[in-house]
């Protein structure tokens, strides 16, 4: 057991030589891949070399393991690193291919994805006077049908024999539980950023664990998602249980020694607020043989004093602008040898967006990623009519989008009789739409529209046609990704995102816009856990520099620096950008 007469803190203190950190990293990965425990768990933070250790882990089985995370930003790079030893999805992606397999899970095989199904059975909860006071989706993320809201929501979804993400991972589960023998057998299953997981995903996670031994890695420092009811104290609980073995992986290979420093710091200040106080205790060291050059080169963290930011002086996109145009091409060239961004600019989304703005006009190409909900359309519905008339999923897609007279009570009646929708609908407006769905089935077959029916498809859907075909060949997710086009291959890359959009990701250079009270933290006496989060996730971004910018004004209201520029005050070197600076 690694450390057994010296702590592992005090051995990497005494490390003196290039050999001496190698040597001590090399340990502490051999030890997890050694290790015979059916349940392992790793507890570390940004950097350090999970993908890595899951290539060696993998690859002392000899046969393909399962690797599951749940950022899609991910998956690619994983696939590229494991693919050889290892089938790598989002959870998402595996739950609804398994529900293929099993045939519906009680659905049938002609069943329906659609992300949206909630929407609609909402307003249905509506209709029928369901209780949904817990909301159908924290239901489900919760597992508690203490009010019968999956019970409720599982039939509906049955008659609409539909599912979107959510459901699609409860009918498997339940599926798996109830037959224990159709679990896939995998030598291991290695189940990253496990801090994002909730109660539903957590069983999940249990369940595949009854048939295979798991690897389970996260870092509870970086629990962003709680829009989706995550629980860190689902990582925590297994580093702490006698059921698991943990193991250490202190070395960051990513960031310099003062991203670190200063990572470390917020921890400690967060600590004295009472936040994060259950989080695991764990080591976060720079990696002394890959980071020192980088650290001696960028021994502070910028912080960028803008005096204004507004749509006269944008200078919060002047600053980075500049920054930018000094980064060495060698820095560029590096970003591309690793598949990722030149640059990250982090933050939230109004300043995000003024400063991709500002970078667009200048001639700096940049992509903004932000997401916003998805909303059921008219083309949702169109598109299942178009391949089956009588699709009862089709038809309540068609009515939330333009109801009939009295739809409430028609909607209540024929879910209540479990009769068809399609049979219960006035005969004029059933030709109409059926009309445009034979429009949306010529579209598919590659085949143009006539003058009239080009005319009456665009003026329901809202679109072009030629917008028309792409949105049907393309599937929908969750939230809609609002990417510009890609930034020529010529230049630095640069992504404008927020703090959730940045998991996952890594650039030499970062940018942390927005460090300012009201706005990061939104209420400065009372920074919020998840906040704090935030600020670890994108200080950990960089593997060169990081830059916190702040403005005295925005939007004409005075702004006070954040209090997050206070907690880490010793590790930064203050740069007034006014008009001075810019002259």
């Amino acid at each position: 057991m690694l450390g057994r007469a010296t702590s592992l803190a005090e051995r990497i203190a005494a490390c003196r030589t290039a050999a001496d950190f190698g040597a001590l990293r090399a340990e502490c990965t051999d030890a997890v891949v050694a290790s015979s425990s059916p349940r392992r768990v790793i507890v570390a933070g940004p950097g350090t070399g999970k993908t890595f250790l899951f290539e060696r882990v993998l690859k002392a089985y000899g046969r393909k393991g399962l690797v599951l995370t749940f950022l899609a930003g991910l998956v690619g790079d994983l696939r590229l690193r494991l693919s050889e030893c290892a089938e790598v999805s989002t959870f998402h992606a595996f739950c609804k291919r398994w529900l293929h397999l099993l045939k519906g899970a009680g659905l049938g095989s002609e069943f329906l994805y659609y992300p949206l199904l909630f929407k609609l059975l909402e307003a249905d909860f509506c209709i029928l006077g369901y209780d949904k006071s817990t909301g159908i989706e924290r239901a489900f993320y919760d597992l508690d049908d203490s009010e019968s809201v999956i019970t409720n929501a599982i039939r509906l979804g049955k008659y609409y024999s539909a599912v979107s993400h959510t459901d699609c991972v409860f009918r498997v589960l339940r599926h798996l539980e109830k037959n224990r023998r159709q679990i896939q057998r995998y030598p291991v299953v290695v189940v990253d950023e496990y801090q994002d997981f909730n109660a539903l995903e957590t069983r999940f996670i249990e369940v595949l664990g009854w048939r295979s031994p798991l690897l389970i890695a996260g870092d509870d420092d970086q629990a962003l998602y709680v829009f989706k009811r995550a629980r860190p104290d689902a990582i925590r609980g297994l580093a702490c249980s006698d059921t698991c073995e943990r193991f250490e992986l202190p070395f960051c290979s990513r960031c310099t020694a003062v991203m670190v420093q200063a990572a470390n710091t917020v921890v400690l200040e967060a600590n004295k607020r009472g936040l994060l106080k259950n989080r695991v205790s764990k080591l976060y060291y720079p990696y002394p043989p890959d980071k020192d050059s980088d650290s001696r080169t960028y021994p502070t963290l910028a912080d960028a004093r803008c005096s204004v930011q507004n749509k006269r002086a944008p200078y919060m996109g002047k600053y980075v602008a500049r920054a930018i145009g000094r980064i060495p091409e060698a820095h560029v060239d590096d970003a591309k040898a690793k598949g990722e961004p030149t640059v990250l600019v982090i933050g939230p989304k109004q300043f995000i967006s003024q400063v991709h703005e500002y970078l667009a006009a200048n001639g700096v190409a940049s992509i903004l990623k932000t997401s916003t909900p998805a909303e059921v359309v008219p083309l949702d519905g169109l598109r299942f009519l178009a391949s089956d008339p009588e699709s009862r999923l089709g038809w309540r897609v068609t009515l939330h989008v333009d109801p009939v007279d009295d739809c409430e009570e028609l909607i209540g009646r024929v879910l209540s009789d479990t009769t068809e929708l399609a049979d219960s609908l006035p005969a004029s407006y059933r030709r109409s739409k059926l009309r445009l769905a034979q429009a949306v089935s010529t579209l598919l077959r590659g085949e143009p529209l006539g003058p009239r029916a080009t005319t009456e498809l665009e003026s329901t859907v809202g679109m072009p046609v030629c917008d028309v075909v792409t949105a049907l060949r393309s599937e929908r997710d969750e939230d809609t990704m609002a990417d510009e086009e890609p930034p020529p291959d010529d230049g630095p890359q640069v992504v404008c995102t927020s703090f959730q959009g940045a998991k996952g990701l890594a650039a030499q250079h970062v940018f942390i816009v927005g460090m300012n009270d009201g706005h990061f933290p939104y209420r400065p006496s009372d920074p919020s856990e998840l906040e704090t989060c935030e600020f670890i996730v994108a200080l950990t971004r960089g593997r060169r520099q990081c830059h916190l910018v702040s403005c005295g004004n925005f939007a004409g209201k005075w702004c006070d620096p954040s209090i997050f520029l206070q907690w880490v005050a010793p590790y930064t070197e203050t740069i007034t950008a006014n008009k001075d600076y810019f002259a």
